[in-house]
């Protein structure tokens, strides 16, 4: 079998599919980004692979019609959303993800973007360089701060995210509430999680923690009326995806000073443009998308995916199936 690969991924796990898979093709990678479909179509009838592994680069459906050779698209995600995993499906190519490749590192995360923004940790820095720090006290009432302790945080969506988020909360004695509509209720109640509703949540969170992945159909789920319900000293978290956010909502409360106020990795316009209005305000902390930017990702999403697809070329079901349904191969087909 030939394996394209087009993602970051670590050496050692490239060696270990050469040796378990087949022979490892290495494509444009994704440190010179997005890949052009017409470009990828090319690389495609030109290399024959069995199987492409990607991280963003899409896969729509214009490419997986030429892709003939193709059986399996491994991505380097949780997500698949850059993946047109119907007409996959349709055409019996197999989806593999890696769920919780980056559960650790947004989780630290949004810890670090909570304090960072409850104790003005970019203000202070800034005052600093700006050779504003003249008066010991007149500093610290101005950068008076808040803390973790006994508070409350309402963490949307308890995937492998949130569970990391919860664990790590507990250790700073905040008060946990959780919303999730597939979560495994015994798993959450060890963690000290008290599951509510999401109108609840918003009501009584100090820190509102959107962590909920992108389902397709809860695009917008947090809105001008569930905002409305948020406390005016509390704060709201993004490390999920802005598509699930009425963001114009969002950015009017922020500007009416309504909640205390954000910090968000992700937005709809990724860079964010110049003159966006997000830059105008003095309560947002931004990040540009960097919570699963860490080393140790690479490593996990490598070792998840590589695992998968040794079970796939020993005929054995891989665990992170996105489209289960296509399962039919057995392994007399493999080689």
């Amino acid at each position: 079998m030939r394996v394209l690969t087009m993602a970051p991924f670590d050496a050692k796990y490239l060696e270990l599919i050469e040796q378990k898979v087949g022979t490892v093709v290495k494509g444009p990678q994704e440190e010179d980004y997005l890949i052009p479909g017409s470009q990828l179509i090319q690389l495609l009838k030109d290399e024959l692979p069995t199987i492409v592994i990607i991280e963003i680069n899409r896969i729509p459906t214009e490419v997986l019609l030429e892709a003939t050779s193709l059986r399996v698209i491994a991505v380097c995600r949780s997500g698949v959303d850059n993946v047109d995993v119907e007409a996959a499906t349709e055409r019996g190519i197999l989806v593999i993800n890696a769920p919780g490749r980056n559960a650790v590192a947004v989780a630290e995360l949004i810890i670090a973007g909570m304090i960072s923004i409850v104790r003005n940790l970019v203000k202070s820095v800034n005052l600093i360089k700006d050779h504003q720090w003249v008066d010991m006290v007149k500093t610290c009432y101005a950068l008076e701060g808040v803390e973790l302790a006994k508070r409350t945080a309402g963490i949307i969506g308890l995937g492998a995210i949130g569970k990391k988020v919860a664990k790590r909360l507990a250790a700073f004695e905040m008060r946990l509430l959780g919303y999730d509509q597939f979560v495994d209720h015994s798993a959450i109640s060890e963690l000290g999680v008290e599951l509510t509703s999401l109108e609840n949540l918003m009501k009584e969170s100090d820190f509102v923690l959107l962590l909920a992945a992108n389902t397709g159909k809860n695009q917008g789920m947090i809105n001008a009326e569930l905002l409305s319900l948020m406390k005016p000293d509390a704060y709201f978290v993004n490390m999920a995806r802005s598509i699930l956010v009425d963001e114009e909502a969002l950015l009017r409360i922020l500007r009416e000073k309504k909640i205390a106020g954000a910090v968000l990795d992700v937005h709809s316009i990724e860079p964010l443009p110049f003159d966006s209005p997000w830059l105008s305000l003095d309560n947002v902390l931004l990040t540009p998308h960097i919570g699963g930017a860490t080393r140790e990702v690479i490593t996990n999403h490598s070792q998840i995916i590589t695992d998968d697809l040794i079970r796939f070329t020993n005929g054995e079901r891989p665990l992170n199936l996105v489209n289960p349904q296509v399962w039919k191969i057995k392994s007399s087909n493999v080689n």
